[in-house]
């Protein structure tokens, strides 16, 4: 199973999808609560909406296959492979957690904040949703320009985000499946710094890393995503239960 990242859309997923598909994995890609319409659906959303989403199609997988899952959980996407991992641990074979945030940047935490305190009446405008000034964080310009990620993202979501990434760090040493932690250097919207602590605070016996050097933020489309497949999908295999 794949699940896409916050305001995000499988599109953002897809090269990991097909390539597991290729490899003889049957392959799920769900569409998360709230997301891949305007950005109002999205602000009236919160990450249990957005788990929900992603339980049903786990549970529907599962009935599928009839037997354990592997996920590919990019960016919010992949606190949610960690939920799933917490609640559903016996039925999780591996996780590959991309671009993960643990904690955003300090100043912007502090303005999702400082705008949460303002009474819902005057959340407005630029109040209520913020765009993102440079499209996606994608180095390759011609995905940037495809991907149909909303533009903006919803005050109301961020902190919502916030909270799932706070219950997520509390819990991370109880998640025992295998993992592989795929982040990059130059990635401007979660800084590695939380890829490093990911793959140091999970409770696994298993935990690799794939530290990448020339792919921003949307490491499963952008310009090392051949090696993002590879390594995943290679990762899948050695943990698959015999």
């Amino acid at each position: 199973m794949c699940l896409h990242g916050f305001t995000g859309t499988p599109f953002e997923v897809e090269p990991l999808a097909n390539g597991l598909s290729k490899v003889g994995y049957q392959t799920t890609a769900p569409l998360l609560a709230g997301h891949g319409a305007g950005w109002e659906a999205m602000e009236a959303t919160r990450w249990p909406d957005w788990f929900a989403s992603a339980e049903a199609a786990f549970h529907t997988l599962r009935n599928r296959v009839g037997g354990p899952i592997s996920i590919v959980g990019f960016s919010m996407g992949g606190l949610l492979a960690l939920k799933l991992a917490l609640t559903y641990p016996e039925h999780i074979e591996a996780l590959a957690l991309l671009s993960t945030p643990m904690r955003l940047r300090p100043s912007q935490v502090r303005g999702i904040r400082l705008l949460g305190f303002l009474p819902h009446q005057l959340r407005f405008g630029p109040l209520r949703a913020i765009p993102k000034w440079r499209g996606s964080d994608v180095s390759d310009a011609s995905v940037r320009q495809a991907n149909p990620c909303l533009p903006v993202m919803p005050l109301a979501g961020l902190e919502s985000l916030l909270q799932i990434m706070a219950s997520m760090r509390d819990q991370l040493k109880q998640v025992r499946a295998p993992a592989l932690v795929v982040h990059s250097r130059q990635d401007h919207t979660v800084p590695i710094a939380d890829g490093f602590a990911l793959a140091d605070g999970l409770g696994s016996s298993v935990v690799e890393r794939l530290w990448l050097d020339r792919s921003f933020h949307l490491v499963g489309v952008d310009v090392e995503s051949l090696q993002v497949v590879e390594t995943v999908s290679a990762f899948f295999g050695r943990c698959k239960r015999r």
